[in-house]
Formats: structure tokens, sequence, C-alpha cells
């Protein structure tokens, strides 16, 4: 869950430097959020060969091959949206990124609950993305000092 329209408000905090690490033939973590132009490295655990091809929409932004185990190389995206990351040696390996350029944004939890904090007053885009289902959104109002709650159906359309 995101805010899709949003540009004021609190600055992306620091933290450690994200990780995707290629692990027994999966990308692990098999999701999360990167801001634009941050950091971050690529590393292969596997004692096999792995590339990581990432594209956003057709355009291909990376795709090293990895093929010993304990190689790093580092990458940042520019631009926001979700990427896609796979590996041509192992078919079945996915993962994903989704870029941001601010920090209101939060993972749900599996009963699909999440908090977004510090949001400032104001009517927003809050767009919900899932990995079989795509985007889906919908228009919130936040009010100052006030918690909003929302009722978000992300099922499959017919």
């Amino acid at each position: 869950m995101f805010l899709g329209d949003i540009h004021q408000g609190k600055a992306i905090p620091k933290r450690p430097k994200p990780t995707i690490t290629q692990r027994s033939c999966t990308f692990v973590p098999h999701i999360q959020v990167l801001y634009t132009k941050e950091a971050f490295d690529l590393v292969n655990e596997d004692p096999v060969a792995h590339n990581a091809k990432c594209a956003q929409s057709m355009m291909t932004l990376f795709n090293p091959m990895q093929p010993k185990q304990g190689m790093r190389n580092e990458f940042a995206i520019k631009r926001p949206g979700l990427a896609t990351i796979t590996c041509a040696v192992h078919n079945w390996m996915r993962a994903y990124a989704y870029v941001l350029w601010h920090p209101y944004y939060a993972i749900t939890e599996t009963d699909g609950a999440f908090v977004i904090e510090d949001i400032p007053p104001g009517e927003y885009e809050l767009v919900a993305w899932q990995e079989h289902l795509g985007e889906r959104s919908t228009k919130v109002t936040v009010e100052a000092d006030k918690t909003t709650r929302i009722e978000f159906d992300v099922s499959p359309e017919s």
C-alpha cells in the first residue's frame, strides 16, 4: 500500500542499505520497497550461477551474471514504479521491488491490515499492489490529528 500522488511531507528516512539475496534458488525478499536512486546490493549466496534481470515495463535496467557464490553487485533504480527481477538461469526465480519517491507506504500484514503514519492532511490516491492482481486504487481523505480507517477491496476483477 502506498500513496500514489503525494508530493509533500516528511523526508525519506535513513536506513541500512537494502539487499536482495539469491538464496536457495529464490530471491529474498520476494517483495520489497526501494526508494528512487537508493543504492542496494544484489548478492548470490548460492554455489550455482544466477543472473538478475531487472526491468520496469519493457526497459531492462540491469542484467548481471553472478556465477560465483558470494558475488555482490550494487545498483540503484532511478525511476519510480514496479521493478520485476528474474533469473534467466532459473526461470522460477522472481522478485519485485516497488520503487517510490516518498516514505508513505506500508507492507500489509497477513490479514491485510496496514498503517501509514505522519501523512499530511489532504486528499490522496491510496494504491495497493499485489503480485497476481496488479494495482488497485481508491481516494482517501486524511484529516489532521485523526486516524483514517479504510475498507479496501482488492479481490480479482470479474
